[in-house]
């Protein structure tokens, strides 16, 4: 299962693909996922000018933190059975 992150300050979604890659999708009019067409990793963005640095970081950290918890009660439950 895959961690996404709602964001409103920066209008999409945030989660780390299967290479823990950081991604983004921009939401459409309708305030979904533009999953078709504006899916885009986070280090190819190419204007960074008015990116909020801190609150993109903490994006990222929530996300690996989910990460980690998740592999860590998948590995605790394969190890009880």
């Amino acid at each position: 299962m895959q961690n996404i992150y709602k964001s409103d300050s920066f209008g999409g979604f945030f989660w780390l693909d299967d290479e823990n890659n950081f991604k983004y999708c921009a939401t459409d009019p309708r305030l979904r996922g533009d999953w078709d067409y504006e899916i885009d990793y986070v280090v190819d963005w190419d204007s960074w000018d008015s990116v909020d640095v801190d609150k993109l970081l903490n994006i990222h950290r929530s996300l690996v933190l989910a990460s980690v918890d998740a592999r860590y009660w998948r590995q605790s439950v394969k190890e009880t059975q």
